[in-house]
Order: structure tokens, then sequence, then C-alpha cells
């Protein structure tokens, strides 16, 4: 997540346009547990959950384990097959390395480094305060990784601050590259592609007018290059039509008084990876042999305190959302999310689709059990300025309500998997039950049987995964 200007969340949604899968996904080993132990979940994406995890014969080697499920509607296969055969084909320091990859019936497990030491302007904004020396150590790590793929002939694709994590904690930590899922392999030198891919204030001009290769990647480097000295992007505006149609004139301005104690080669550089014209715009060897990476010192840079407020209201917002959605997902059923919708609804008077704090927790705690008031008490009083935050509620329960129907349904895929000891896609009809069981549904006998006249399962029958999921999950 980088830096952003004002008090609203520049648009992050990624543009891509879906082509049907061509070749079946690449064989790899089924049983992820057989090897590792996987624990709590430290990222929920749109096209998967990450969860941390270590080897079961030894607990030191702790990894991240990617978990997509195959059979969504929002998973391509082909964006898969492509992820997977890219991260086998890297081996750079600034890139996340990938270990293994397991697939089983519904999920294809990728496990990777652990990244602990957060995203890069996380970091950057953390210190509050810093010199073009440590951008420059930044910054190269960044042309170094991007240098890397493309003498693979991959372009990535997405290149932005949330994409650029640190390996851990420690001041020196390396910066690594993640997410492959929209990058691609170019098969000629000069290849172009007319696929529209990437984040909004990130893309290139030639993205947005036709085709466009490798140079893209380096103009998305000059956005993170300029954010990094400068606290906000070149090209911004809270509706992105606006910020593409100033992506499309690239009128780049250093002028303000915001660049005028940042160094004439730092500038150049800027000037350079942010070039309209993707002929000549540096490569990542040119930007790398660039006179700027050679200083020893520089001056100091304070990213602009509007900029810093800002942003560090954006993450209060998202910390307190991600954590109220927990909250929800933890302690209520799917049922009982879905009625919360007219609950915040009444108590958003001004229509705004969003609410404080306080009126959140106040409509959480009409439908709250006593023994969880205490962990709602904790999660409005632990996230630091909460009090200025605010909460977009229908997207926090679009959310809850998906987060919960995905544990369930990996529940019930763990459950069928348990009952379906010959490993032949079918269960029996008479192991329904204890499914039920293992996902703690009540159901007596009478409804049981009703269901099962419903479905017209016979009970000497047998039932594959998905009428499985059906039955145990109907509404």
């Amino acid at each position: 997540m980088g830096c952003t200007q004002g008090k609203t969340k520049p648009p992050v949604q990624t543009i891509t346009v879906r082509k049907p899968a061509a070749e079946p996904l690449p064989a790899h080993e089924a049983d992820i547990h057989a090897t590792y132990s996987i624990g709590k979940v430290i990222n929920h994406g749109k096209f998967g959950v990450v969860r941390e995890g270590h080897l079961k014969s030894d607990a030191t080697k702790k990894v991240a384990v990617k978990s997509i499920d195959k059979t969504s509607g929002s998973t391509n296969p082909q964006h898969l097959r492509r992820e997977i055969e890219n991260l086998e084909q890297v081996n750079h320091p600034n890139v996340m390395k990938l270990f293994n990859v397991y697939m089983d019936d519904q999920y294809i497990h990728l496990v990777t480094e652990l990244c602990t030491g957060g995203e890069l302007f996380d970091r950057i904004l953390r210190k509050g305060r810093f010199d073009e020396v440590e951008a420059a150590l930044v910054m190269q790590q960044i042309l170094e990784a991007v240098k890397h793929l493309h003498s693979l002939k991959i372009v990535h694709r997405d290149l932005k601050p949330e994409n650029f994590m640190f390996l851990n904690q420690d001041p020196d930590s390396p910066l690594k590259l993640i997410d492959f899922g929209f990058s691609k392999r170019m098969d000629t030198e000069n290849q172009q592609v007319q696929t529209m891919v990437g984040t909004p204030s990130y893309v290139s001009p030639e993205l947005l007018t036709g085709t466009y290769g490798q140079e893209s990647d380096l103009w998305s480097c000059g956005v993170i290059l300029y954010t990094i000295l400068s606290g906000r992007y070149p090209f911004y505006d809270e509706d992105e039509q606006t910020i593409y149609k100033l992506v499309k004139q690239g009128a780049l301005h250093l002028d303000d008084a915001t660049w005028s104690n940042i160094s004439a080669e730092a500038k150049d550089l800027v000037t350079h990876l942010l070039e309209k014209d993707p002929t000549k715009r540096y490569t990542a060897v040119q930007a790398l042999a660039h006179p700027w990476f050679t200083k020893t010192e520089g001056p100091a840079i304070t990213v602009d305190q509007r900029v810093m407020d800002a942003y560090k209201l954006l993450k209060v917002n998202s910390k307190l959302q991600q954590e109220t959605m927990l909250f929800l997902v933890h302690h209520f059923t799917l049922d009982e999310i879905r009625t919360f919708r007219d609950i915040f609804q009444d108590a958003d008077v001004q229509n705004t689709n969003e609410l404080t704090p306080a009126e959140v927790k106040r409509c959480i705690m009409t439908r709250t059990a006593r023994e969880a008031v205490p962990d709602l008490e904790a999660l409005f009083s632990n996230v630091e300025g909460s009090e200025e935050g605010k909460i977009k509620y229908m997207n926090l329960l679009e959310a809850s309500k998906a987060c919960k129907s995905k544990m369930y349904e990996e529940t019930v895929w763990a459950t069928f998997k348990t009952i379906d000891a010959a490993n032949s896609g079918l269960v029996p009809t008479a192991e329904l039950k204890r499914g039920l069981r293992e996902i703690k549904k009540v159901m007596s006998e009478t409804e049981f049987q009703a269901r099962i006249a419903q479905f017209g399962i016979k009970p000497e029958g047998k039932v594959d995964f998905e009428e499985f999921k059906r039955f145990l999950l109907q509404d």
C-alpha cells in the first residue's frame, strides 16, 4: 500500500481482461499436510488466503502458504499456470522464493518464503524521515529484481509498493518482490502484449493506449521512485478515469517546493523512468548504472505531514475494517452477519455508507453474546487512532460473508477428504451425518431425512464433493 494524498484512498483495484485457459495446470504433489503444518491466516486476498506454516520435520523452517481455490469462479487457470511457471524460473535475492507447489482436487498451495518485515511503504513511513542514500538502497533492490525478471523475458505487470515486502524486521533486511499473478513470459525480445492489467496509479501510458512490453515495468518503477522521494503520486486524482487521462498526458512536474531539496541526479533518474515514449525510457540496466546510485550522501527528506496524516488515517481505517470483519467472522454465523445490513443502514442516518467505530460497535453490541463482549471492547481499544477512523459497513459485511463462506467451504472440503478414505471423489450417503458433526451444523433426524429426500439422494448411494457441499451448506 503506497502513500496517498488528501483524505481518500487512491484507486487500487486491478484492471484485467480474462482469457480462457488453453492448457491444464501442471501436475504437482498432492498432500501438503504430509510435509507442512499450516497455522494462522496472515493475509486474505482476492485470489486466495495466505497462512503461516512450517516444516513438520523442523518447526524453525517457517514458510508462507498461499492457497488458491481452483474451483472458484474468480480463479483463472491460465493466471495460475503462469504464476507457478514464472516463480519456478526466478532465483534472485530480491524476489520471493518458491519452495514447493502442492495441488489437490480443489486447492493449489504455493509454499514460499515467509516475509515478516512488512510492506515497503509501511517501513518508510514508519521512519518518517529518510535520505536519498536510503531511498537509493531501496530502489536498487527493486531494479535488480526487475532486471532479473527481464533477463528471463518475464514482465511483472503489477509493480507497486504493496508487492514489495521486507524479509524480516532487521534494518538491513532484503526487499522481496512478491505476487506474480499478472506476470507474463515474453516469447520474443520485442514482444508486445495488449491485455490490460495493473493498478491505476502505476500503469504506463502505452498500456492505456495500445500494446506494451517490458518497458511498462520501468514506468511503474518510476512511479515508485517518485513516490518514495516526494511522498505522493506523480499522477493522482480521486477519479480513476482522471488518473488514466493524466497518465496518458505524461506531464511530469518536478519544480514545486517538494522537489526543491532533492538532488538533480535523483530528479534526472525519475525523468528517465517516467519517460512517456517507451523507446526512450531507461531499461533496468540503464537505471542501475545511473550516477544517483553512487552518491555517498544526500539531503534528508521529510514526508509531507498532510500525506503522513492521510496515510495513517488510511491505515487506521484498513485495520479497523479488517479487525471488525474478523470479529464478525469468529463470533457470528453467516445468517447473523447477513442480518447486520439493515441494522447498519438504520444507523447510517447521513446515508454515507460508512460509520464511526463507536456507531459500528453499538450496532454489533445489539447482537453480541455476553461472552464475546470483552473481545468487542478490545477490538475498538487496541487500534491506535481508531477514534478518528471510519468503517465502510457495506464492504465490511460483504467481506465478512465471503470470508465466513470460505471458512465453511474449507471445513467441508477437509471433512470430505477425511470421509473419502478411498480417495475416489465419492462418499457414502451414510457418512453425511458425520460431515454435519464436523462442521457443527445442528440438524434433527427428521430434518436430515427431509434433506436426503429433497436432494434425491438414495440411502445406499454416494455423493461427490459438490453434492456434499450443497447438502451441508444450504441455507
